[in-house]
């Protein structure tokens, strides 16, 4: 029994050291154009190095993927340093070494030995590159923004024993070239915070008419109307906002963005009084001069909106970035409380820099 156990042991050890050597001097040869070479055996797997048409690689490992055979290589980079990667069976074709006939010469004289040579140093091991690579970022952004807004104010007042009646309406437009800055700050790999201001401004349009009664008939007010297209408008929004970042590509980035907005010193410009006097008797015409006032607030609201940075170095990216924010401000106009929704959609494009 002992002497049939000795035999097998000794055809596996056989077998084993047979197997060994034939693919001690397995080579494969790339067999397309250009060929990529892995970080590990799997197709989504960071590129590491290409190899072209015909070069040939040792065979280190042989390696099962979700994808079938893949084979491990060492090749230099171009820094010089020797980098292991992985090459799909489909892309080349396995060779084996010939062994060179050798000439037998006579036997040379002895060589004395060298002396112990120090190894060289450890080379620098390859990272592949992150998928964000800086943490702060400061963003500077031009563009256009869109807001228009219409809103209105009527009252009543009493003369000559009548009442007297008067309306506003404005027409709101802050659309144009805006400036957009960002500062932010990713916490984690793909989630951040970014702190970013915009200031709006832009005209509002006034319609009035106002009815005034007569001092000697009922009922025969005297009506005026006119327009102001020179009312002031601007708002300043500041934008708190939580970002969620995918990775595209090596360079291009997308990203969605949403959180509060605090929309600051929201200022209107409107009717603050009318100063009217009777004109010839009997006093069919009025003479009058609108005076105008600036009225404030500020308040909280929300946006949401996303973008897309391309880089073009480590620490300089192109930027482009959309942004819908709304809220609702109450104003007081000489005791009269008003509603202005300041916001509006938001496009810019700028530039990235990343630290």
């Amino acid at each position: 029994m002992r002497y049939k156990k000795s035999i097998v042991l000794l055809i596996f050890i056989i077998t084993s050291f047979v197997i060994i050597s034939q693919s001690a001097n397995l080579k494969i040869k790339v067999i397309v154009e250009r060929a990529n070479i892995r970080l590990k055996p799997d197709i989504k797997s960071p590129v590491i190095g290409k190899a072209a048409l015909g070069e040939v690689f040792e065979i280190m490992e042989e390696v099962k993927g979700k994808e079938g055979k893949w084979y491990m290589i060492k090749f230099k980079s171009k820094e010089g340093y020797t980098i292991y990667g992985y090459i799909h069976s489909s892309i080349v074709e396995v060779v084996k070494e010939e062994k060179p006939i050798i000439e037998e010469k006579p036997p040379s004289p002895p060589i004395p030995p060298k002396p112990p040579v120090a190894p060289p140093p450890p080379k620098p091991v390859y990272k592949p590159p992150e998928a964000v690579k800086k943490s702060f970022f400061i963003r500077a952004n031009i563009g256009y923004g869109a807001m228009t807004y219409s809103y209105e104010n009527n009252w009543e007042f009493t003369e000559y024993y009548e009442t007297g009646s008067a309306s506003e309406e404005y027409e709101i437009n802050s659309s144009g070239i805006l400036f957009e800055g960002g500062i932010g700050f990713y916490f984690i790999k793909n989630l951040g915070l970014e702190l970013s201001f915009n200031p709006t401004s832009g005209k509002t349009k006034g319609t009035f008419s106002v009815s005034f009664p007569h001092p000697f008939y009922f009922n025969q007010h005297r009506e005026k109307s006119w327009e102001n297209e020179d009312l002031k408008y601007s708002a300043q929004e500041i934008n708190l906002n939580l970002i969620i970042n995918f990775q595209m590509g090596e360079k291009i980035f997308l990203y969605i963005s949403g959180g509060g907005t605090y929309f600051l010193n929201v200022t209107v410009e409107n009717l603050k009084v009318i100063n009217w006097s009777e004109i010839g008797y009997p006093y069919n015409d009025v003479n009058m001069s609108p005076e105008y006032g600036e009225y404030s607030n500020s308040t909280f609201g929300f946006n949401g909106g996303g973008g897309l940075d391309f880089f073009i170095s480590e620490n300089l990216g192109l930027n482009f970035n959309f942004r819908y924010s709304t809220g609702t401000v109450k104003i007081n106009v000489e005791g009269t409380e008003i509603e202005i929704k300041p916001g509006g959609l938001r496009t810019s494009a700028g530039i990235k820099f990343a630290f």
